[in-house]
């Protein structure tokens, strides 16, 4: 997926999905798959504003592990029941 890094805290990532417009189904499936990933404790997505914003355990191997889940994540290729 591509996205980028609009705003950044320890333990908090807050980021645009580029795309030209999200469905609630879309948002409803990446909030599953971001909730899914070790570290996370909190995700919201947005469909309005195609943004997403991410709370996890506050440290580097938890960031990275965020930032690799979101780059690999494709709408087709996750399997997720709402």
């Amino acid at each position: 997926m591509n996205c980028r890094i609009l705003h950044e805290l320890p333990g908090r990532l807050r980021v645009h999905v580029k795309q030209c417009s999200m469905t609630i189904d879309e948002a409803d499936i990446l909030e599953t798959y971001l909730k899914s990933i070790s570290g996370v404790t909190e995700a919201r997505v947005y469909e309005r504003t195609a943004d997403a914003v991410i709370r996890f355990t506050a440290d580097d191997a938890n960031r990275d592990d965020v930032i690799r889940a979101l780059a690999a994540f494709d709408y087709d290729g996750v399997q997720i029941d709402l």
